[in-house]
């Protein structure tokens, strides 16, 4: 190769590079914001959720106050009468008494009065009957005792109304009342006080509210420019790599293949029609790789010492315009090592030029392209596709959830089973990431949620699954493996921002796959999260 080529590829090398380390800067950057913005919606959740029942505590404190008070009111008048209660009675038993005495004296009197007249009666009926002395001493005698029949009821009526009187126990009616009252008083101090605190925290956390709010915005900024910092970063590589590449790109299909593509080599010196009177350059594509931590050491030189060397081993021919999908059984790398799922590479594409085009241009070098970006041959771990209900409570709250994972579960994997609170009230403005929002009318997750975050929910905030069975469908034309998961639901189990799940509120069940990163199997596999798109509606059992 020379000097110009040599210098253009280095250039292009360095272009190249200084894009792709920026892209990483901004990926990194993006991530970043992610969390943030996640653990600024659900701080701002957990404030209007605490904010929420602040307000129903103060709503109820209010109208508990307002009895009191009304009870308070109806005491001070109960208070008052009982007391007047007391100073009538007590007055009404000393006149009742008093009565009772003097009619009691009125009726001996008038008892003696009329033995006095019955004797007169009798003297007169002996010497002087029928005659108007006799006549009027009987009348006389007649009225005196009515008057006594009457006296001595009115009497007998005096006498038990003065014992009734004297049974009213007005003055524990009075000081019943004044303890009654004195516990009103101690009462509605108590809801004052509960109503004021209440007020309080209502004020401080809508003040709360407030700040989770702008902080969530700011979140929300700091995020969007960050995308559209990596779409313009991405689109610069793309066109970069495009023009001085070859648009070279890998695709990770699996742990043992990936497809590769680029574009033709663009001959010089064609005429308008096309037609040349040079041979054409190209012989053919092929494809090397090349461990990442050795990408700066790989050059033309070694290129085409490992193609004499171990081109069967060490490359594989592909075309220009399309994908080719390359498995990696029996494919060595440039250092002539077996490629290894979990390690890093890059590829070189490897332009072998044509003998006559070589010797035209007096320079009998092939062509080398820059390196890809780094990519990992990896697969995502198996996730369900339905989770299901396969226990009730007696009055219908979830109790257990039950999935199925298809294929070999691989040592090391756990699944982990996250609740995600669906419809929030007052959070219709949130950002989301609609790739990972669920679809249809009235089931809207409402805050960012993806795999990146869900591989960072704290211990706390999800239910690790338990493996139940594992079973053969020996019934398939090759034998199928699955193996039955469950996750129990209790009174303590969280949502993933880690507040109690509740009664009556809807939640999206999530299965997140990991790997234990002190498995054999940590760089082979990379985590996935089930589809949002089938959630099951969870009522915690409260």
């Amino acid at each position: 190769m020379n000097t110009y080529n040599d210098n253009l590829r280095t250039s292009v090398d360095e272009t190249l590079v200084a894009l792709a380390a920026e892209q990483d800067k901004i990926n990194s950057e993006q991530t970043s914001a992610q969390y943030s913005l996640y653990y600024a919606q659900g701080a701002q959740i957990t404030a209007q959720n605490k904010q929420a029942e602040v307000v129903k505590e103060y709503a109820c404190a209010g109208r508990i106050d307002n009895a009191a008070t009304h009870t308070e009111n109806i005491s001070i008048n109960l208070l008052a009468t009982a007391k007047d209660t007391e100073k009538n009675v007590a007055s009404m038993v000393t006149d009742a008494s008093t009565a009772a005495n003097n009619m009691q004296v009125a009726a001996n009197a008038v008892a003696k009065l009329s033995a006095d007249i019955g004797s007169a009666f009798n003297i007169v009926s002996a010497s002087d009957f029928g005659t108007d002395i006799y006549k009027m001493t009987q009348d006389a005698n007649h009225y005196i005792r009515q008057t006594s029949l009457h006296t001595e009821s009115v009497s007998k009526m005096a006498m038990d109304a003065s014992t009734a009187s004297a049974e009213i126990i007005a003055k524990v009616v009075s000081e019943a009342t004044s303890e009654a009252k004195s516990e009103v008083d101690n009462l509605v101090k108590a809801t004052e006080s509960e109503f004021i605190k209440l007020g309080s925290l209502r004020t401080d956390g809508q003040q709360k509210v407030s700040l989770a709010s702008k902080t969530e915005k700011a979140a929300e900024g700091v995020l969007q420019d960050s995308n559209c910092e990596l779409v313009a970063i991405n689109s610069a590589y793309d066109y970069s790599n495009q023009k001085l590449n070859f648009n070279a790109s890998v695709t990770v299909c699996s742990t043992s293949s990936f497809t590769f593509y680029f574009d033709a080599y663009k001959q010089p010196f064609l005429n308008s029609s096309g037609a040349t009177s040079i041979p054409d350059a190209v012989n053919n594509y092929y494809i090397i790789l090349v461990k990442q931590s050795k990408k700066n050491l790989f050059n033309l030189s070694q290129a085409e010492t490992t193609f004499t060397e171990n081109k069967s081993n060490c490359y594989r021919q592909v075309s220009a315009g399309k994908e080719a999908s390359i498995d990696i059984i029996g494919l060595s790398d440039s250092d002539n090592d077996v490629i290894i799922a979990g390690t890093d590479y890059v590829a070189f594409l490897y332009i072998e030029l044509n003998f006559d085009y070589k010797k035209m241009l007096n320079n009998f070098s092939d062509m080398l392209s820059t390196a890809t970006l780094s990519f990992t041959l990896v697969d995502k771990l198996p996730v369900p596709g339905d989770i299901s209900v396969i226990e009730n409570q007696v009055n219908g709250n979830v109790k257990k959830l039950g999935f199925s994972v298809a294929g070999e579960v691989k040592h090391g994997t756990e699944y982990r089973c996250i609740f995600l609170p669906e419809n929030l009230p007052g959070l219709e403005v949130f950002m989301t990431d609609s790739k990972n929002d669920p679809p249809g009318k009235g089931s809207h997750l409402g805050f960012y949620f993806n795999l990146t975050i869900a591989e960072q929910i704290s211990a706390g905030n999800y239910t690790v699954a338990k493996a139940e069975a594992v079973k053969v469908d020996e019934t398939a034309e090759s034998s199928q493996m699955s193996t039955d998961y469950q996750v129990a639901l209790s009174l303590d189990t969280t949502d993933n921002f880690g507040n109690v799940i509740m009664a009556g509120r809807a939640y999206f069940a999530v299965i997140l796959a990991v790997m234990d990163k002190d498995s054999q199997y940590a760089r082979q596999y990379t985590s996935a999260l089930s589809n949002l798109s089938s959630p099951i509606t969870v009522i915690a059992d409260q």
